[in-house]
């Protein structure tokens, strides 16, 4: 699981900008499902959608202000796994009815 979570060219999720949205959008909370919410309508609500290239760092999206749908969904995903604090509380990580994860 580790090696899906690494950091790539686009989905920069190690970005100081991008890490200190993650932690603001975390705010204290622990429960992964409200941190999750909270990020997705972050992005669905002050990004709007906007013609540009399609390959677009998740920093970069960050900064513009809006994108198209590939560079919302690199900052969705970077913005979720931004805050080192999060990292590990997925779904998967909390187990995952009816998957090997609750064996």
């Amino acid at each position: 699981m580790e090696d899906t979570l690494q950091q790539t060219f686009y989905c920069d999720h190690d970005h100081p900008d991008i890490q200190a949205v993650a932690a603001r959008l975390k705010a204290g909370d622990k429960d992964p499902v409200t941190i999750a919410g909270r990020t997705f309508y972050f992005v669905r609500d002050k990004f709007p959608f906007g013609f540009d290239l399609y390959q677009r760092k998740a920093s970069e999206t960050l900064k513009r202000g809006y994108g198209v749908c590939w560079n919302k969904s690199l900052l969705l995903g970077g913005t979720s796994r931004g805050d080192k604090g999060t990292r590990g509380t997925s779904r998967g990580d909390k187990g995952t009815r009816g998957t090997s994860r609750d064996k």
